[in-house]
């Protein structure tokens, strides 16, 4: 199986447009859209609703929707959205009528003949990001993942200690789900993003290889 992964494009939609990939399936592990950012009018802070209606007007503007369902031409796309998605892309492509596009979940979703799972959330930062919990908010989400005996885990923030440095060295993944990764079961594979400063490395542990896509477009065979 051929699957294009992407993570943390922020708006660099074009990447995947324009790519000439050859691929079975699309993995997107969040950050898709572009945002509005820090302004004036918004006191240089997040603003939630600001960049809700940021993001649907840029699908709308750039026709998104209609675009990606010609791109993809029925073949399945998995997402997962990250803390700069105030809106899912994945959500408006179903709303929208494109086929076979599956929204990541710990109950875990089948495609292509294997089981999906995994989660949005990240360590809490600043509490102006979606999906921001506190790492002891994460056992019941890892636990809940694990018992629906994932094929590959897609989530879009990485475990502890897992590529997962900031630019000033320090790990900012998931602690309890690099716990669970000691004993990953039937877990293959575990695709991700969200921390830049690791992003296109790969790491082969315990039988799992983790992919940290953050800010790219690659093909892998699984």
């Amino acid at each position: 199986m051929r699957i294009l992964h992407s993570s943390d494009l922020h708006g660099r939609y074009k990447a995947l447009l324009n790519g000439g990939h050859d691929f079975d399936l699309w993995l997107d592990t969040g950050d898709f859209m572009d945002n509005k950012g820090r302004k004036p009018n918004t006191a240089y802070t997040i603003d939630a609703g600001v960049e809700r209606v940021y993001q649907s007007k840029l699908i709308r503007w750039k026709s998104l929707t209609k675009r990606f369902t010609a791109w993809l031409a029925g073949r399945p796309a998995i997402l997962v959205p990250g803390n700069h998605d105030f809106v899912s892309f994945g959500r408006r492509l179903q709303a929208d009528g494109c086929p076979n596009v599956h929204i990541v979940s710990p109950e875990g979703v089948d495609v292509l003949g294997l089981r999906w799972a995994g989660f949005r959330e990240i360590p809490r930062m600043s509490d102006e990001w979606v999906g921001e919990i506190e790492q002891e908010g994460f056992e019941d989400l890892v636990q809940q993942t694990w018992s629906c005996n994932p094929d590959v885990l897609a989530t879009h923030a990485p475990a502890h200690g897992r590529l997962d440095r900031s630019s000033l060295g320090e790990n900012e993944g998931i602690v309890s789900l690099a716990q669970a990764l000691e004993h990953p079961g039937g877990i293959r594979a575990h695709f991700h993003g969200h921390t830049h400063f690791s992003g296109g490395e790969v790491l082969e542990q315990g039988g799992v290889r983790s992919v940290n896509g953050a800010k790219l477009v690659r093909e892998w065979e699984l």
